[in-house]
This record gives C-alpha cells, sequence and structure tokens, in this order.
C-alpha cells in the first residue's frame, strides 16, 4: 500500500481560486471525509489528487510524482468514483463494473477478472441488476455500480464524490459498511467527499475540513467536529448527541448573518 501525499496544491477555473495552497498526507488503512459547505473545492481537491485535474503544486504517491507515473500504473493505484456520469459508459451494470478491470487487462478478460467483478458485485448487491443497462436502473444503483467499477480495479487509494448522495438510507449504511471493511481487511486508503457529518463522524478515521478553497482543519472526526466549528464553517448552529454510543449531529438552525 502507498502514501499519498499532497503538497501546496491550487487549482482555478478561468482564474477564479477554487483551491488555494493545501497540502496533505493519506497513509494507508485511513478512512478520510473532505467535508465543507458547497464550493469549496472537494470535487476539485478530488480531481486533483487522481491527476484528473492537473493543480500547480504536487501529488506523490510515496515519494513519486503522479505525473511521472504511466497512465495504466497509475490506475491500478488509484480508483475514482464520480458523483455522476454523462453518456453511456457500457451496455450493462456488469460490463461498468467490468471495465474496472481495464487497467490489468492485455489479451482480454480472465476468469480472474469476472471473479473479481462478481465478488465486487455480490457485496454490493447488484448481481441480480447484472444484464439490466446501466441507464434503465435508477440513479441509486447506478451509483453503486460505479463504486463496484472502482473497488474492481483494487486500487490502493479509493477517491469516492459524495458516493452516498444518491442512496435511501438502507444503501447509505451498506456502502459504507463494505468502504469501511475494504479499507480495514486490504490496508488501502479511501478519500470521500461527504456532506453528512454525521456519516464522517461515524465511519471516518480523519477528516479534512475545507472552508474558503483552504484547509483549515485536519483530525479525528471525534475531536474536531465540534458545534463552534460547525457554526463557523457551515453557518449552522447544531448540536451532538451520542446515544446509544453512535454519534449523530443535529442541524438546529441556519445561524444568518454569521
Amino acid at each position: 500500500m502507498v502514501t499519498l501525499t499532497a503538497k501546496h496544491l491550487s487549482y482555478a477555473y478561468r482564474e477564479k481560486p477554487v483551491i488555494s495552497d493545501i497540502s496533505l498526507e493519506i497513509k494507508p488503512g485511513e478512512f478520510v471525509g473532505l467535508c465543507g459547505k458547497n464550493g469549496c473545492g472537494k470535487t476539485t481537491l478530488l480531481k486533483c489528487l487522481g491527476h484528473i485535474l492537473i493543480p500547480q503544486g504536487s501529488v506523490q504517491l510515496d515519494d513519486i510524482d503522479l505525473a511521472a507515473i504511466p497512465p495504466q500504473t497509475r490506475a491500478q493505484q488509484i480508483g475514482y468514483v464520480p458523483q455522476s456520469i454523462y453518456g453511456k459508459i457500457a451496455r450493462t451494470v456488469f460490463d461498468a463494473v467490468l471495465m474496472g478491470r481495464r487497467p490489468y487487462i492485455t489479451w482480454g478478460v480472465s476468469g480472474e477478472d469476472i471473479r473479481i467483478v462478481e465478488n465486487v458485485m455480490d457485496k454490493l448487491g447488484l448481481l441480480p441488476l447484472a444484464e439490466r443497462d446501466m441507464f434503465e436502473i435508477s440513479g441509486g444503483e447506478r451509483q453503486k455500480a460505479l463504486i463496484a467499477r472502482a473497488i474492481a480495479q483494487q486500487p490502493s487509494i479509493l477517491l469516492l464524490d459524495e458516493p452516498t448522495a444518491n442512496l435511501d438510507l438502507y444503501h447509505q449504511l451498506e456502502v459504507m459498511d463494505v468502504l469501511t471493511q475494504l479499507v480495514h481487511d486490504n490496508g488501502i486508503s479511501a478519500v470521500m467527499a461527504v456532506h453528512d457529518l454525521t456519516l464522517a463522524m461515524r465511519y471516518c478515521s480523519k477528516v479534512i475540513i475545507i472552508n474558503n478553497h483552504q484547509v483549515v482543519k485536519i483530525g479525528p472526526p471525534q475531536e474536531i467536529l465540534d458545534p463552534a466549528l460547525i457554526r463557523d464553517v457551515y453557518n449552522v448552529d447544531a448540536w451532538i448527541s451520542s446515544d446509544g454510543g453512535i454519534p449523530h449531529i443535529i442541524p438546529v438552525s441556519a445561524a444568518y448573518g454569521a
């Protein structure tokens, strides 16, 4: 497994800064939540970490710059799950998940590739949808297929852009449990942009708080997600409950004028 290090990352769209001078380190076995309000730069940061966008600054895997790593090798190390897809990526759900094996396929799909895809689909409850068209299933089911595709890549690092946004409550927990087990059992790292602070507090080992396009806090969620920080970053008054040993962040009111 590898360590992902970002140093002084900045990126702008049409000269408008989106992220500014961000440095961070993601170690093997960490499940990291990227948190912050809409427009703070979470998606852009994820794309920069995955070399989908090329920022100022540097991103390294174990001290090797991503730009120096061949695309196929990079794809074996980093899997990316977007918020949504546009256009047809594959005919069936099975084909979509199988695309995760492309970095490893040379002359053709192997029995091992099929086994890996079927195993991932089974864990995410997708086998009954295997022959369904990707655009004839629900948005939540399609999102699970994209997550399965990235897991089938068997990367060392998973980058996930709001992976539970289109899922109902049951499937949110199902996906988070699968990702947590994957990180724990295989020693990989996962970086997830997430709006649900309760999910971040429950599942993430570390959170990175972004505000005004910069990192303002990094640490274990139970230590840094408190009412004062939530008010400063989100302009929301909230309180935190730990009933049953499971923390819940409960928004109370918008802090207008904060």
